[in-house]
């Protein structure tokens, strides 16, 4: 038994509403005073994984394998503490540690942060692919739809 969040008394199982931006549980009685919330199933727990913010499956294939300990090293070599690297890459220092751990893997975005701030290579090199496409463009801003289109057009002639 739930107790309505608004006049207090027993709600059974309660209506979900929200009202003024926030979710609440209540009664039958008070459910009229917002909109009724439909629940969503949960998800399979087994389905889900967490590979970090924003992480693209082809960054997370060309992410050296001890990244942690690279950017753990290069830290040090700085004197810096969690806290100030945190700081320096805009992140919580506790996203840091996450990272640092290899515990997550960073998002494109923060590995590019700390390789800048740190000075070091995050990325594996050498991909025949991706070589392929710098050596048709010629600098690295990243693969756009023309660059295949000229790649394919090359190997066609």
């Amino acid at each position: 038994m739930v107790g309505c969040e608004i006049c207090g008394k027993e709600a059974g199982q309660g209506k979900k509403i929200r009202t003024d931006g926030c979710e609440m549980i209540v009664c039958e009685d008070c459910a009229s005073f917002g909109i009724q919330v439909k629940e969503k199933r949960n998800q399979d727990s087994s389905s889900k994984s967490f590979s970090g913010k924003g992480m693209s499956a082809f960054s997370q294939s060309h992410l050296v394998d001890d990244y942690g300990k690279r950017i753990r090293q290069a830290r040090e070599k700085q004197g810096w503490t969690l806290e100030d690297l945190g700081k320096k890459v805009f992140e919580k220092s506790s996203y840091v540690h996450r990272v640092e751990a290899q515990q997550i893997k960073p998002s494109d975005k923060l590995a590019k942060k700390l390789e800048d701030c740190l000075g070091i290579s995050l990325g594996k090199t050498g991909s025949r692919e991706e070589n392929d496409f710098e050596a048709v463009r010629g600098e690295e801003k990243g693969i756009t739809l023309w660059d295949i289109a000229k790649k394919k057009k090359g190997e066609e002639e």
